[in-house]
């Protein structure tokens, strides 16, 4: 008798993640104290931990702050619905979401951060994926009510 293992493998919604994978190009345009400033940015992504992840490795370079990294690793929760994003940039930002997919296409991701005087810092990250070859990233930051920056990205895979 022949017993086969149980395989454990990524759930569905990972699938648009993993699309993720390779090389990728676009244009990102930032508002920050109403200025908005726009510039080229790019990034390599692999699949990690067998497909329960994605490192993001992202790169451009923004006028007035210079050159600009960061390594985002998503991840998904095996016994529920929901995926968490980690970021890390060169400006010694570390960031944790958590979120879940509004529909196969649609991924919405928010970290929140108390701040002195009771006020929280919330950060919102929304990705829309046309396709397997195209998807829209959304991000704002705000504080209360009042909205810090936003950015917007179009993404293509090269």
């Amino acid at each position: 008798m022949v017993l086969s293992q149980s395989v454990n493998r990524p759930p569905e919604r990972m699938k648009m993640l993993l699309a993720l994978n390779g090389e990728w190009k676009g244009e990102m345009a930032e508002v920050r104290n109403g200025k908005k400033v726009k510039t080229k940015i790019s990034h390599t992504s692999t699949k990690v931990a067998a497909g329960w992840g994605v490192m993001v490795q992202e790169s451009a370079m923004i006028p007035e702050f210079g050159k600009y990294v960061s390594a985002r690793i998503f991840s998904y929760n095996a016994a529920g619905d929901t995926t968490y994003m980690y970021v890390v940039d060169n400006r010694g930002d570390t960031w944790f979401y958590t979120g879940t997919w509004k529909s196969t296409r649609k991924l919405e991701l928010e970290s929140q951060t108390d701040l002195p005087e009771g006020k929280k810092l919330k950060k919102t990250v929304k990705y829309d994926f046309i396709n397997l070859k195209e998807y829209e990233y959304r991000f704002m930051s705000a504080i209360g009510d009042s909205v810090i920056s936003t950015v917007e990205m179009n993404m293509k895979k090269q």
